[in-house]
């Protein structure tokens, strides 16, 4: 297969500021502090609402399969009748 004009070597090492053809802006280290504790903040947050409906979703679980236990040996009583 062909490798087209201008496309760099594999493990050929590309200048930081042009990623993929794209300029990419510099961020400072308080800049990426910020984004780190915004991240950290909305995975918080995900996580506690993942955990609410998580719980939420068991105890619908929870209350179906007693559901089906007592249909089950409703049935299995009128099956003895």
């Amino acid at each position: 297969m062909a490798v087209p004009a201008g496309t760099p070597a594999l493990g050929v090492e590309q200048e930081p500021a042009k990623v993929m053809g794209r300029e990419v802006k510099k961020m400072s280290s308080s800049h990426m502090k910020l984004n780190a504790k915004m991240l950290l903040f909305f995975l918080s947050r995900w996580r506690a609402s993942y955990e609410d409906r998580l719980s939420e979703w068991l105890a619908a679980e929870a209350v179906v399969r007693q559901r089906d236990r007592e249909q089950a040996a409703e049935a299995a009583a009128n099956a003895a009748r």
